[in-house]
């Protein structure tokens, strides 16, 4: 019988391998300490969550670049268009819902939802420190926690709800701050031009219905003479 061969492979020869891969395990892991182990895997480990880190960084400041980023068309405004709700006039303001990130095409049309949202709640809200960047609504009684607050986004173009308490615990009223004779005017001067003898009864009926808050005769008296003018 021949003389058995035994081959002989340096430690070290394996450790080059096994830092290369990133992880040490298994027969790689012959002629290295216990110590130097849990160390190659301990930076493999940061190494991975580093890298999940940054990824999750690059994720957000995509995003934060979707929000802002002045696009008129195309497939990123296509994208906004789904994650965001746009608020639109001509059929959310029957009964306007609100939620985070909706967005509005001026502030106008987010007061004029605002002000529909409270007569159709029967909700007293008012308007809270506002300037021509930053609007806030709240509940008119103190300590109770529905609001809403929006601001422009830096393209100047939309306007965005950027936190929301949309859970009202204050009683329901049927007399609300809002109903003034320019709003029913708004609202009814096409009904005075149909008909210029529409009456106290019959409007504040159509009101009710319409709106679920009352209106004064006073209220009747300046918005009719108003209509008429404009008639």
């Amino acid at each position: 019988m021949g003389d058995k061969v035994i081959q002989y492979q340096h430690p070290e020869a394996h450790n080059d391998r096994a830092e290369a891969d990133g992880v040490v395990n298994g027969p790689d892991v012959v002629g290295l300490n216990e110590e130097r182990v849990d160390e190659l895997n301990g930076e493999a480990t940061e190494r991975d969550k580093l890298q999940r880190k940054e990824k999750g960084k690059q994720v957000a400041k995509d995003l934060d670049r979707f929000d802002t980023e002045e696009v008129e068309r195309g497939p990123v405004r296509r994208f906004l268009k789904k994650r965001y709700h746009e608020f639109n006039p001509s059929h959310d303001m029957q009964d306007p819902k609100f939620m985070l990130s909706m967005e509005f095409g001026s502030t106008d049309a987010f007061k004029n939802a605002i002000r529909a949202h409270a007569m159709k709640n029967r909700r007293d809200v008012t308007f809270k420190k506002n300037d021509p960047n930053r609007i806030r609504a709240v509940c008119v009684n103190e300590g109770f926690k529905w609001f809403v607050y929006g601001s422009w986004l830096s393209d100047k173009r939309t306007f965005k709800i950027k936190s929301l308490g949309d859970k009202h615990t204050c009683a329901m009223s049927f007399k609300n701050k809002f109903v003034n004779s320019k709003m029913i005017v708004d609202k009814y001067v096409d009904q005075w031009r149909v008909n210029p003898n529409w009456n106290f009864v019959e409007m504040s009926h159509q009101l009710r219905v319409d709106t679920s808050v009352d209106v004064s005769v006073w209220q009747y008296y300046r918005a009719r003479k108003k209509a008429k003018r404009m008639i």
